[in-house]
């Protein structure tokens, strides 16, 4: 019960951050376009508002129904993105950053890899727990069903997903501030 309350539960703010960063990137499409072609990859603004009213959509179809499509979806979009941070960090002179965050500038990193790649691997959990007949309910739903307790359930996953936004945008930042006194 564990592992698929906690697949659920960062699925859940996995998929926030999603339609969090879509509409990032459509209120500004500038830093993802540069990201992109950073990558070698097809920009502008009508690509970026593209990518981000499928990422939004994606999000809001997994925060509604968990089912076993919108959990591959959502892993699908992760993993992609895994893949498009690894092509900028094989840039790092042409990417200053990876345009996740709109107007935040949130550099590529390792770190951002393998938190999409655990974004990832959480909803191919529950696709595979929703192939099984033990999928979780909706966002709203399970929320609903906890009562006065889904407020505090509500705010922590987005906490979690601000907490994974902030991880993101600085602790690269601060990981390479130190250096060893010479």
């Amino acid at each position: 019960m564990f592992v698929s309350d906690l697949a659920a539960v960062t699925a859940w703010a996995a998929s926030v951050l999603l339609i969090a960063s879509g509409v990032a990137k459509l209120r500004r499409t500038e830093p993802s376009s540069r990201a992109l072609a950073a990558a070698r990859l097809p920009s502008g603004a009508p690509v970026v508002r593209t990518l981000a009213v499928a990422e939004t959509s994606v999000g809001v179809a997994f925060v509604l129904r968990p089912a076993p499509v919108t959990a591959l979806l959502l892993a699908a979009m992760y993993v992609a993105f895994a893949v498009f941070l690894v092509a900028l960090l094989r840039r790092p002179a042409e990417a200053s950053t990876c345009g996740c965050l709109g107007d935040r500038q949130a550099p590529p990193s390792r770190l951002h890899v393998g938190m999409d790649l655990i974004a990832a691997a959480a909803a191919i959990a529950v696709a595979t727990l929703s192939a099984t007949g033990t999928a979780p309910p909706s966002f709203l739903a399970e929320a609903g069903r906890l009562g006065w307790r889904g407020v505090p359930f509500v705010v922590g996953v987005g906490l979690a997903a601000w907490l994974g936004t902030l991880a993101v945008a600085h602790l690269p930042n601060l990981f390479g501030a130190w250096r060893a006194p010479a």
